[in-house]
């Protein structure tokens, strides 16, 4: 389950990068080249390994928003489904945890 996190959270990033590339093409200037160790550094910090426990609860919640109806075989269990609350919960859990 955690590498399909993992993959969505990726195709959610592309498809971000995608407008944002478009975006800047549409304008017309000159494009400015990111420096090689500014993307190396950015693409770093993508690929941090507790990044997706935070970002999937968030992207479940704002799925939720949109529409709740794209869940018809019940793969997530209610008691599992990201909700504002649960996510302050568990981030005042680690708080807590944290010496």
């Amino acid at each position: 389950m955690k590498e399909q996190r993992q993959a969505i959270i990726d195709m959610i990033d592309f498809d971000r990068s995608r407008k944002i590339n478009l975006l800047a093409m549409s304008t017309g200037r000159t494009l400015q080249r990111v420096p090689p160790e500014a993307a190396r550094q950015a693409r770093h910090m993508q690929n941090v390994p507790a990044r997706w426990p935070f970002q999937w609860p968030n992207l479940i919640i704002e799925l939720n928003q949109q529409t709740q109806d794209y869940d018809p075989h019940g793969w997530l269990p209610s008691d599992e489904v990201p909700t504002a609350e649960r996510l302050r919960d568990a981030l005042e859990r680690g708080r807590v945890a944290q010496p």
